[in-house]
């Protein structure tokens, strides 16, 4: 021990000084905690690099002695200024730290490499644990300022190109203080925020370790296994809640041989415990994730999966890195896809567990692959499977059509060429900048040519030669233009593309929906009220006693049409992974029944043929004498149930497009209208101006139909079914494509076009076939004149 006598005494040095510091006026007593931590951290760091480097200096073991001196500077500043505050909150973490920074002092004197970073890793998160601790203390003890202190001293969530720091904990304590949140409430923020945090990390360490194990970096290698050590060790009694003792003791001892593995340098048992505790780690979820960060989460695994071969097939040829960037690049998107997967592992798991074990598998050996510099082929196919798993797992949420994760790594890839720009590396920038366009042209382009193409001319432009006057990044980086031009283009580019996220992420305009669905509504109950009251006209005296049943039916026939309903509904649901492809599915064959019913009306079979089947089947009832009450009440049903029917296949289509209850408010709405005309006519015995009425909804329905017809395009663009060829010159405001179904392609143009051809054809066709049989007629009983004549 009197090796180490100097220990405490430069202890004792150091707290005398900082009595001294203490009584001079405006001297911060203690400095914060985080800034202790961050000495202690430094000085362990130096330690640990002292020796690195002794391996080739002339007297290792004077380097081994500064080393020792430097832990032993750490230690002085934990006792001094950490340990007492620690002590009161986290006295377990306290000792724990004393002991730790011993052994490293241990190691660094005998220059013991592996041992020093392992205890620097454990050291490191033993500090964040007991500041976990003290903050949740504090809080609970309605300390919000101590609170505030502590959480000062913890990790965050590392920013990637998906996701920025937030530091949620901290802005629950400060709306506690503005009494504007609970806090209780605010103790539970904190918990979710830093568990989460450490749930990360942790899986960070393992990645970093198999990666460091698999090349051989036996001291790098020991710190990842002594973070990754801490971290669960944050996590034990939240796993323990959740899961069970005795898988809590598992995972400590799994990790005692994974400890134990890495400092033998054993690296394929150091594999094989990875797996190990990533398996024993599978179901388990610090935080359970809200349906809307699953649905972001699920979109951005299927992104950063998709975007590895892209970037790997053109920066890997024939066994060799053909462009460094965009080969880092999709080293990169494998890990963010990692990251991401190790997230939603539990409820992938909970889906297909076998489906969960092969992803993890195929992520594993894609990265094998890759950094091996095989075949891209081989790529695809690992890509394509691992797509085909997430579908089918997490297909709803997957498939959910939303491009914010494109702008995300958009963004955060032109942070990268700045960044480049700065470095004066214009190759590299130039690199960035296109693969920042190659993101933006494979995804949001193909969705904002169909709605806004003047939008993505100003994009394009700006990320190539310029837009109007204002030069692009191709133009600026080929000048190697300063880093301030380059980033007032970005700035620019920015809000160009926060426009086109905003224009993707604006649904259908509610109110016309409601619109459409009420008109729907009204146009097939009015047929249907129509139809019965033709049907009831003549039941009057003795046949009035039918016409109770026939409502019976038409109740019946009402409440059949709710059920078709909900069944289509779940119908549709059991497909609704499918997204906007179900969707223009489903309004095809709306347009189709709808076109269908459009020329029937026009050439009278509503009235001529449809009404004549049922006054044949009313006059047969009225004559018969058995079953009559059953039979009319299946004509009150059968004349309503046709209508409902019909109806209930259009709102399907518009249900896909603005959701349930928006739909429901506009058939509450039509449904008004179809009471009050049947009420007029059934009791207050109003006569309606049937034909006008009519009419007028026959037209309102040729809106609908050219609607639906561009919607429907529209959607058929967006999914790869159809060109988007803009109409050049032509710049329409977002509300027709929201009300109307009106965008600027000539495909969705000519498909309204064709759509009301159609429907005035088949009005003058039903005209013309009308008057060629009434000239026929005529011709007919003329000659059956003459031959009477000639008689």
């Amino acid at each position: 021990m009197q090796k180490y006598a100097y220990r405490w005494l430069l202890a004792l040095y150091l707290g005398v000084i900082s009595l001294g510091f203490a009584a001079t006026p405006g001297y911060a007593e203690i400095p914060p905690y985080w800034q202790t931590a961050d000495t202690i951290r430094d000085n362990l760091f130096a330690a640990q690099a002292n020796v690195l480097t002794a391996a080739g200096a002339d007297d290792p073991e004077a380097a081994y002695t500064v080393a020792a001196e430097q832990v032993a500077a750490a230690d002085a500043a934990y006792m001094t200024a950490l340990r007492p505050a620690l002590a009161t909150h986290a006295p377990d973490q306290a000792a724990t730290l004393v002991t730790l920074l011993n052994e490293a002092q241990q190691a660094a004197a005998i220059g013991d490499s592996a041992q020093l970073a392992l205890r620097r890793g454990i050291i490191w998160t033993e500090m964040l644990h007991g500041s976990f601790l003290a903050a949740q203390r504090a809080l609970a003890n309605d300390d919000t300022e101590g609170a505030l202190d502590w959480l000062q001293l913890r990790e965050y969530r590392q920013s990637t190109k998906v996701n920025t720091v937030d530091n949620p904990a901290a802005e629950a304590i400060v709306a506690v203080q503005q009494e504007q949140t609970a806090l209780d409430t605010a103790h539970a923020i904190v918990g979710d925020d830093l568990r989460d945090t450490y749930f990360f990390r942790l899986r960070e360490a393992l990645n970093q370790l198999e990666d460091t194990a698999e090349r051989g970096y036996a001291t790098r290698a020991a710190e990842w296994a002594g973070l990754a050590t801490g971290y669960f060790t944050i996590l034990r009694e939240d796993f323990t809640s959740k899961q069970s003792p005795l898988a809590a003791e598992a995972l400590d001892d799994q990790f005692t041989t994974l400890r134990e593995d890495t400092l033998a340098q054993d690296w394929p048992a150091v594999a094989a415990d990875l797996a190990t505790i990533r398996n024993q780690l599978g179901d388990y979820q610090p935080v359970a994730l809200s349906l809307e960060e699953v649905t972001r989460r699920s979109q951005l695994l299927y992104l950063f999966i998709d975007l590895v071969y892209i970037e790997y097939k053109d920066g890997v040829r024939n066994g060799q890195i053909t462009i460094e960037t965009e080969y880092r690049e999709a080293l990169t998107f494998r890990n963010q896809a990692e990251a991401f997967f190790q997230e939603l592992r539990p409820r992938i798991a909970a889906m297909d567990a076998q489906a969960a074990d092969r992803l993890a598998v195929l992520l594993t050996d894609m990265e094998t692959v890759m950094l091996a510099l095989d075949d891209p082929q081989i790529v695809q196919n690992q890509v394509e499977a691992a797509l085909g798993l997430v579908e089918h797992t997490l297909g709803e949420q997957t498939l959910a059509e939303d491009a914010s994760g494109s702008f995300m790594v958009i963004a955060a890839l032109l942070d990268d060429m700045l960044v480049d720009v700065e470095n004066g590396e214009y190759a590299v920038a130039e690199s960035t900048r296109i693969q920042a366009y190659a993101i933006f042209d494979a995804g949001p382009e193909l969705r904002l040519l169909a709605v806004a193409p003047q939008l993505v001319e100003r994009i394009d432009g700006l990320f190539w030669q310029g837009y109007r006057g204002q030069v692009g990044f191709a133009q600026a980086i080929a000048a190697q233009a300063s880093p301030t031009e380059l980033a007032q283009i970005r700035s620019q580019i920015d809000r160009s593309l926060a426009e086109a996220q905003e224009v993707l992420a604006t649904d259908a305009e509610p109110l016309a929906i409601i619109t459409n669905a009420a008109i729907i509504v009204f146009r097939e109950g009015f047929e249907a009220v129509i139809i019965l009251s033709i049907l009831m006209a003549s039941m009057t005296g003795a046949y009035a006693v039918f016409r109770r049943p026939m409502f019976g039916g038409v109740w019946v026939a009402f409440l059949a049409s709710a059920l078709t309903w909900w069944l289509a509904h779940q119908v549709l649901l059991s497909f609704s992974r499918f997204g906007e492809r179900l969707e223009a599915i489903v309004s095809v064959i709306a347009i189709i029944v709808l076109l269908v019913i459009t020329n029937w009306f026009f050439h009278h079979v509503y009235w001529d043929d449809w009404i004549s089947r049922f006054n044949q089947q009313k006059r047969r009832l009225l004559r018969g004498n058995a079953g009559q009450i059953v039979g009319f009440g299946l004509l009150g049903f059968t004349s309503v149930y046709r209508e409902g029917l019909e109806t209930v296949l259009f709102l399907q289509a518009l249900v896909l497009e603005a959701g349930v209850w928006v739909v429901l408010q506009g058939v509450a709405l039509g449904l008004v209208g179809v009471l009050a005309s049947g009420f007029a006519l059934f009791t207050l015995q109003k006569k309606l101006p049937v034909m006008p009425m009519l009419i007028l909804t026959g037209i309102l329905i040729g809106v609908v139909l050219t609607n639906m017809v561009g919607s429907t395009i529209h959607v058929m663009q967006i999914v790869g079914w159809l060109s988007v060829t803009p109409i050049i010159g032509l710049n329409l405001p977002y509300w027709l494509g929201l009300w109307f179904g009106v965008y600027p392609t000539w495909e969705t143009m000519a498909g309204q076009f064709l759509a009301v051809a159609v429907v005035i054809g088949s009005y003058y066709l039903a005209s013309y076939m009308q008057r060629r049989e009434l000239g026929v007629d005529e011709l007919r009983k003329q000659r059956i004149q003459q031959m009477e004549a000639r008689r």
